[in-house]
């Protein structure tokens, strides 16, 4: 069955290397209930580099390979589409995260609304619940 998540890294569209912006997906297998955590490590990690986009997704799978522990085949992906799992979506421009809607935990490609950085950081520290396990 497995304890999945997706992240959505949402890229901006930006000069003549991104002209049309996009999204890569991450899919975690084993990691949905360490999905905030893990961003939250990320973002700490990252100190002033969020605004280099390449390498704060970077320091995001460094995290989760971290998490998931390097010689695990079965932990994670990576795609251009979503796979499964409650979905999180990180804005890389606006700097902000979605978490997933708890109000409707069958729908699982559905994202809450976006908080900044520095606010889901604060929450993460202070124990809010994502609804781990969704």
């Amino acid at each position: 069955m497995g304890d999945r998540a997706s992240i959505e890294l949402r890229y901006p569209a930006e000069g003549e290397w991104r002209p049309k912006g996009g999204s890569v997906f991450i899919y975690l297998h084993w990691l949905a209930h360490e999905t905030p955590v893990i961003l939250a490590k990320a973002l700490e990690r990252g100190g002033k580099g969020h605004d280099d986009y390449d390498y704060f997704a970077a320091i995001i799978m460094r995290e989760i390979v971290r998490a998931a522990g390097i010689d695990d085949d079965m932990s994670m992906g990576v795609g251009p589409t979503y796979a499964d799992g409650v979905k999180w979506v990180v804005d890389l421009k606006a700097q902000t995260i979605a978490p997933p809607d708890q109000s409707s935990p069958w729908d699982r490609q559905t994202s809450d609304t976006p908080i900044s950085y520095e606010d889901f950081l604060a929450s993460v520290k202070n124990g809010k619940d994502y609804g781990y396990g969704l």
